[in-house]
């Protein structure tokens, strides 16, 4: 209230807890995670969970409790197999479905996540939208020479090939309503599926590069 003042804050012991905090960014130079897990175990003398506590950011509107996971451990004695186990909970906390999207660019940095999909068999689909490059697939050899410019990637290559090496369901789609039919099978199966997505090589723009978004003065509209 307007008549008091706090002079003092008392954290209660956490004896026995072992606390960690791990997050997943694309580059270092990018701050924000794009997962981030928080992890408190509190182990009795002889290594047994008495209390766990896991809470996953990044992967909605706000941090969530992963109760599946944290069930798993209490009793237990944490060992690298129940530990596993345990992230295998968290990832499907739900019980739903989850639909990945991302950019055949993208894909590169996570691409041998399908492996880990179809390994435990979750209900991931993933969805590559696959201009045939970086940016875009058109892009030409600024110095001229006869060497594809190393913003462009094999044309045509067929994404859904590589989870059906795993195990998985692969799909290739040409047009929105083939996407749609696609992804609506593949939620409804919960089988890990990955859609290859052909668009338009010319589709796409350099990602970070939004000044051409902010408004421009009268000024310099004329001088254009």
């Amino acid at each position: 209230t307007h008549d008091e003042l706090l002079v003092s804050i008392r954290i209660p012991s956490h004896e026995g807890w072992l606390m960690s905090y791990k997050k997943l960014r694309r580059r270092d130079s990018i701050d924000f995670p794009v997962l981030s897990i928080a992890t408190a175990l509190h182990l009795d003398k002889a290594g047994v969970c008495k209390n766990a506590r896991i809470v996953l950011g990044a992967v909605a509107s706000c941090p969530q409790r992963a109760l599946q996971a944290e069930k798993l451990l209490k009793g237990e004695t944490p060992n690298a197999e129940l530990i596993e186990t345990s992230a295998i909970a968290a990832a499907v906390e739900t019980g739903k479905p989850v639909l990945a999207i991302e950019g055949d660019s993208a894909f590169g940095f996570s691409g041998m996540e399908i492996e880990t999909i179809c390994r435990y068999n979750l209900p991931v689909c993933v969805v590559v939208f696959n201009n045939s490059g970086i940016y875009r697939g058109m892009d030409t050899n600024p110095t001229g020479g006869s060497d594809a410019a190393t913003t462009v990637f094999v044309k045509d290559a067929r994404y859904d090939k590589m989870i059906e090496a795993f195990g998985g369901v692969g799909v290739s789609v040409t047009s929105p309503d083939e996407l749609t039919s696609a992804v609506n099978e593949a939620m409804d199966s919960g089988r890990p599926t990955l859609i290859n997505a052909v668009i338009d090589s010319s589709a796409g723009t350099e990602s970070g590069r939004i000044g051409n978004l902010n408004p421009k003065s009268v000024i310099v509209a004329k001088k254009e």
